[in-house]
């Protein structure tokens, strides 16, 4: 958004890539948490819980596959890593 206020407005080409590297990104961060690789700690209501633990390997899975997040909330069009 900062860079349309700013009156810039990338190629297509570029956009795409740039979608793709945030998905990738946010991928790959879900599936170290999925596999602890990454130990993300939260706490609710005063009880810690270790965030790869509770999700029971669902994180990227439900992020970026068939009928995912990324496909029900996202407001910007998405596109297959590999096609």
């Amino acid at each position: 958004m900062r860079w349309r206020e700013a009156g810039v407005q990338p190629s297509p080409g570029v956009s795409m890539v740039i979608s793709d590297a945030v998905d990738e990104a946010l991928f790959q961060i879900l599936q170290l948490m999925d596999s602890e690789e990454l130990n993300v700690r939260i706490t609710i209501d005063g009880a810690r819980h270790q965030v790869g633990e509770e999700a029971i390997g669902e994180l990227a899975g439900s992020y970026i596959g068939e009928d995912s997040w990324r496909s029900k909330y996202s407001k910007q069009r998405s596109f297959p890593f590999c096609e």
